[in-house]
């Protein structure tokens, strides 16, 4: 958990007595703008100051939001405070002497009992923060303090007393994770006081001082039952989500002063000790702490958290007397501390770790599993996620961002409006109640309220088609961002590929050398014959039998769908283990058997996993397996065992598209069977011999290849994140067309900087041919080369060489061996290069990467997947190109939206702006039905448009502020402005007319029934024109019900245009014209406007008009930074880069991070 970024500030008695002063004489708006910008009115009655001095804090959230919280104090007892911090930051934490005194006017400390003492602290967002005086920083309180190593762990075995107990339950708060469920009532205020609704009120209150009853009471009926139906849906969703997360169950704590106790799981502490004894804990119990397992083993189901269905073993902490030492493991980029010495950390210590929200399945071990307590609420692993949802990270939405700068530009035209109604309606002499009425009329015709709804209205509709195809949504804002994806990264087992392996066989060691492949011809059940041509070494297929993480469950095995697959192959059964014994596998026909005494589970990060086993017939025999990636395990072997023919017949394979996995082992010594739970990891994995190598078969699904066709001819990149080999990732993605045939793969091989020897990154060519541009020695076309790399070069990159990354992120393809975390921060680079990045994974090492990805799709039905903007049922990645279309189209349609919007603001501001000319306005009756009849059916209808079939290769403009929209909108603008003065001149043309300031009729008026008649037909020419089609949404015909509702107002305007009953002119405050050539001139103006209104449409959509554009826009000066980017790339390019087979030293510091004009400035050293 990161620190906050916080600003102090304390209370000034005559600036709070100002800000309440200001409520009088601003009749209470001052109230409303601190309700809406509450950092305004802490700025006014508070001074800033250091932190160590604030009573208020402002604090930067997650979301980039401000957010205000108290500071307080609590006394606690000092004992407790450094049982929990540790003397160093104990002496941080408490307050100086004097310190009370200071904060004595907000709270009271009480310092008479030396064995007491305060802290400061303040909550946010669920979470607390504490001073730390060192650090002049608020930080994280956590749980127990990052300080504490594996041995002070173990160290607390005997758990707390309740003295202590009831100490740190006034530090930590309890132990829950409560989503608040807002009243009804306070939800209604928070909707009421929004400022769209304020607006609407004042509105509403404006339409009624002018007598527009009818329009007002609809409206008004219309706003309350959104506002009941938006009420009804937020509390729905907040009760389903405290009730998914609510959890309160009794643990058995052991207590220090009394035994074991059975508490409420509220009360739990950091520190506590959990007893996992099944006789204490039923099974299949969710776990509602974290907590560091101290002993015994544990099978546990972490679905909930990360999407994995495949069941998880965690292990006991290194450093205890009955523990297992095995995080006491040197690895490159992991702290060389042994066994219990290592600080204890959630992260490091995974396998370690039972995460609150997991089940139980089952527990081993010669001793009762227990664990102690290190997180608690909020701050464990599922309640981090809980708050991510909660407040989820804001997309960056430019679209919504240029709405609201449209807005202002809508105000100031109001203003303008004002500015000529106040000249033209002095000429009538109206009072000056009269002259604000019209004014702020005025302002709520130019800005319409209904802006920020319509807005949402094909994001709603596209939605709902999501749903019915198996997508689900949780952020709907996302489905517009999904318009604009640049990006797509796939993970490759399970996403590309099939979910399940199928082994083709074992290529064992034998005479120093590989054979020849031992292939299993067909999936075999346990009581199967393996139908191999020759036997296989009894090491190695002891290895195969033994070295996995599957166990029983209700009499049937479970675990890794990998490691079942290769159990299968070798006809051995498991049985349930016994003390000391984690397993017990059996050779079908009895003969065999092999006892599993320790177990390191798989680690993506260390690439591998190890067992020790004995065997009950050659008594004393002990020996050790390990099963991982090939080129990791071969590093702990022998020298001599590994065949020189090695790597490139692992190469051989790989780039076939086979997963392989290497098999070693080796006896131990008589004298270990003794230390078999103390010996360290280190001298486990030493000195094995190569047994041979597990050859699988991972077939792409039948979609993969279609899907990635259509994502690339749509103009979107491709990329393949995965853990597997470098070599079978970039064959998978030549099979998959990620990588088309015949153009050449540059692996990018980068190392750190060791032992003094300078960090370095190389440029290796995946095969020999490559091309050649126009003779100017070796090179590569620009555009048909891909860069592959894996996560330690990533690393590498991303540490020594930033601005070669930022190269190689415009031009890789593939990248291998990604550890999760990694993953993020692949697509957190990609991100900021500008792209807009997808992300689609099914398993728990892709959900960082989804959540930090702008649209992140999961193919995982559990629970964790809510933490993803989007979940498909599907499984597999054809539900890209349906959310892209599904995008596309929502962006498409909103934009549409908000141009009618805009242009029917408009029309109705220039209508009244010509009728306020002869002193007449629009009626009651006739504000009604444009506002409800038309514009409201129309934009709903608008919303339903479907996308087409294909995508298209254009993408759709992002922004609502962009030239090409800017200019249609101005000129479909202009043109409605000139067809209504070319009504008027119509009008003034006729023998009968005669204006209507002459004849004191303010509504019933010949100006004022051919300009709504006109206005009527245009807000029709420009739902039809804007909704005509294109190229990511299908043609208007298709779209049924706004065809009908387009005839039907038409039938209706063609009825009022050529004369309509009385009652309906008499309600409609219509005035018949003597003549029928004038409803003809009118209908031919219509019909005018129409079709010049679909040529300016069709000219801004066309492909030249687009590039026009383009040229004198963009590509002088691109504005996005990755466009930028690839235009220097491409520079470089031409001068010969990536230089193949050459080295790029870096310098003894680390390069600094550059800004993009600068970006590539430096070139190879």
């Amino acid at each position: 958990m990161e620190r906050p970024v916080v600003e102090g500030y304390r209370m000034v008695r005559w600036r709070r007595l100002l800000h309440f002063g200001l409520m009088v004489p601003t009749l209470g708006l001052w109230w409303f703008l601190v309700r809406w910008w509450p950092t305004l009115g802490l700025r006014l009655h508070s001074k800033r100051c250091g932190l160590h001095k604030a009573d208020t804090v402002l604090v930067e959230g997650e979301d980039g939001q401000m957010y205000i919280a108290a500071v307080e104090t609590k006394d606690v007892d000092v004992q407790t405070l450094r049982q929990v911090f540790g003397d160093h930051e104990f002496n941080d934490l408490i307050l100086e002497e004097g310190e009370e005194v200071e904060h004595s006017e907000w709270t009271m400390l009480s310092s008479n009992d030396e064995s007491v003492d305060s802290f400061r602290y303040f909550d946010s967002h669920h979470r607390r923060y504490v001073w730390s005086r060192s650090q002049e920083a608020y930080l994280p309180l956590c749980g127990l303090s990052d300080r504490w190593t594996c041995s002070d762990l173990h160290l607390m075995v005997g758990g707390l007393n309740q003295l202590e107990r009831d100490e740190r339950l006034r530090i930590f708060g309890e132990n829950v994770i409560n989503v608040p469920v807002p009243s009804y009532w306070h939800l209604f205020v928070n909707e009421v006081l929004n400022p769209f609704y304020m607006f609407q009120a004042l509105s509403l209150a404006l339409w009624f001082a002018e007598n527009y009853y009818f329009y007002s009471a609809c409206i008004l009926i219309l706003s309350v039952v959104s506002i009941t139906s938006a009420l009804y849906q937020t509390h729905k969703q907040a009760v389903a989500l405290r009730d998914m997360v609510k959890t309160n169950v009794s643990v058995c704590v052991l207590r220090s002063d009394g035994g074991p106790e059975t508490i409420p799981s509220k009360f739990l502490v950091p520190g506590d000790v959990v007893s996992l004894s099944p006789s204490l804990t039923s099974l299949n119990t969710e776990l509602s702490c974290d907590a560091a397992l101290l002993s015994g083993l544990c099978r546990m189901d972490e679905s909930t958290l990360t999407g994995e269905s495949v069941p998880v073993s965690k292990l006991s902490l290194p450093g205890g007397a009955v523990g297992d030492p095995g995080g006491a493991v040197k690895e490159p980029g992991v702290a060389s501390v042994d066994g219990g010495q290592m600080t204890y950390s959630c992260d490091t210590h995974r396998r370690n770790t039972l995460l609150c929200g997991t089940t139980l399945l089952a527990t081993h071990g010669s001793h009762s599993p227990i664990a102690v307590v290190t997180r608690t609420g909020f701050c464990t692993t599922k309640g981090e996620l809980i708050c991510s949802m909660i407040r989820p990270r804001q997309p960056n939405l430019r679209f919504h961002q240029d709405a609201m700068k449209f807005v202002l530009v809508l105000a100031a035209l109001a203003a303008l409006g004002d500015i000529y109604a106040i000249v033209v309606l002095n000429r009538f002499h109206e009072g000056p109640w009269t002259l604000v009425l019209k004014m702020l009329d005025l302002v709520t015709i130019a800005v319409p309220p209904a802006l920020p709804a319509a807005l949402t209205v094909g994001s709603v509709y596209a939605q709902a088609r999501l749903h019915k195809q198996g997508i689900y949504c949780v952020s709907l804002p996302r489905i517009n961002l999904a318009g604009r994806v640049q990006m797509c990264c796939f993970d490759k087992t399970g996403t590309l590929t099939s979910e399940g392996l199928e082994i083709c066989g074992v290529v064992p060691v034998e005479g120093g050398e590989l054979s020849e492949l031992v292939p299993v011809e067909k999936r075999m059940s346990l009581d199967q014959e393996v139908p191999v041509r020759r036997p296989v070494t009894s090491m190695l297929q002891e290895a195969m039998a033994t070295c996995h993480d599957l166990f029983l469950m209700n009499g049937n095995l479970a675990g890794d769908p990998l490691d079942l697959e290769m159990l299968r192959a070798t006809r051995w059964m498991m049985d349930e283990g016994a003390e000391n014994i984690i397993s017990i596998m059996k050779s079908q026909d009895g003969k065999q058997e092999l006892h599993v005494l320790r177990q390191f589970p798989f680690s993506p990060e260390l690439q591998r996993m190890t067992v020790i086993v004995s065997s009950p017939v050659q008594a004393g025999l002990l020996q050790v397996f390990m099963k991982g990636a090939p080129e990791r395990v071969s590093t702990f072997c022998r020298p001599d065992t590994v065949p020189q023919c090695f790597v490139d017949v692992l190469r051989g394979y790989t780039e076939s598209g086979y997963r392989v996995l290497g098999l070693a082992g080796k006896a131990l010594t008589k004298d270990s069977e003794q230390q078999v739970h103390s010996i360290p990891r280190t001298e486990l994995e030493h000195e094995l011999h190569l047994l041979g190598l597990l050859v699988f078969q991972n077939p792409l699904k039948e979609t993969t290849s279609v899907v990635i066709a259509q994502l690339k001819a749509s103009g979107t990149r491709t990329i393949m994140i995965t853990g597997d080999n470098l070599h079978t990732a970039v064959s998978v993605g030549k099979l998959c067309e990620i990588i088309p045939a015949g153009e050449p793969v540059i692996v990018v091989d980068a190392s750190p900087s060791i032992s003094g020897r300078p960090a370095f990154v190389n440029f290796l060519p995946m095969t020999q041919q490559h091309t050649y541009q126009n003779g100017s020695g070796p090179g590569l076309a620009a555009d048909h080369y891909h860069l592959a790399m894996d996560g330690r070069s990533f690393s590498t990159l991303r540490d020594h060489f930033p601005l070669v990354l930022q190269k190689v992120l415009l031009r890789g393809s593939v990248f291998a061996r990604m550890e999760p975390d990694q993953k993020g921060q692949l697509v957190q680079a990609l991100q900021e290069l500008e792209f807009c990045v997808a992300m689609c994974g099914d398993g728990a090492n892709d959900c960082g990467a989804l959540r930090m990805a702008d649209v992140g799709v999961s193919l995982s039905d559990a629970e964790a997947s809510v933490a993803s903007p989007f979940t498909c049922g599907t499984g597999d990645i054809s539900c890209m190109t349906t959310l892209i279309r599904e995008g596309r189209v929502a962006l498409v349609t909103s934009l549409s939206v908000f141009k009618f919007m805009a242009t029917y603001s408009i029309i109705q501001f220039v209508s009244v702006l010509i009728l306020y000319s002869f002193d007449s306005n629009l009626g009651d009756m006739q504000f009604l039905f444009i506002d409800l009849c038309i514009i409201t059916v129309l934009v709903f209808l608008m919303g339903r448009s479907c996308p087409t079939r294909q995508l298209s290769s254009r993408r759709p403009t992002s922004s609502l502020l962009a030239p090409e929209t800017l200019v249609g909108l101005g000129l479909h603008v202009l043109l409605l402005f000139v067809f209504q003065i070319m009504l008027i001149g119509l009008l003034n043309s006729r023998s009968w007319y005669k204006p209507s300031y002459r004849n004191g009729s303010h509504i019933e008026s010949y100006e004022n029934s051919s300009i709504f008649l006109l206005s009527c037909w245009q807000y029709l020419i420009m739902a039809v024109t804007l909704s005509w089609g294109g190229p990511h949404r299908q043609a208007l015909y298709y779209n049924g019900l706004l065809l009908f509702a387009l005839l039907l107002l038409l039938s209706i305007l063609m009825w009022l245009n050529f004369g309509p009953p009385a009652v309906i002119a008499h309600l409609l405050q219509l005035k018949a014209m003597p003549d029928l050539p004038f409803y003809a001139g009118l209908l031919g103006l219509a019909v005018i406007n129409f079709f010049l209104a679909l040529f300016v449409e069709m000219l801004i959509r066309s492909i030249m008009f687009s590039h026009f554009f383009k040229t004198i826009c963009y590509n002088r000066h691109p504005k996005s930074r990755n466009k930028r980017l690839l235009a220097e790339l491409k520079l470089d390019e031409a001068d010969g880069w990536p230089l193949l087979k050459n080295a790029v030293n870096a310098p003894a510091p680390c390069l600094p991070s550059l800004t993009s004009d600068s970006v590539f400035e430096s070139q190879h050293q």
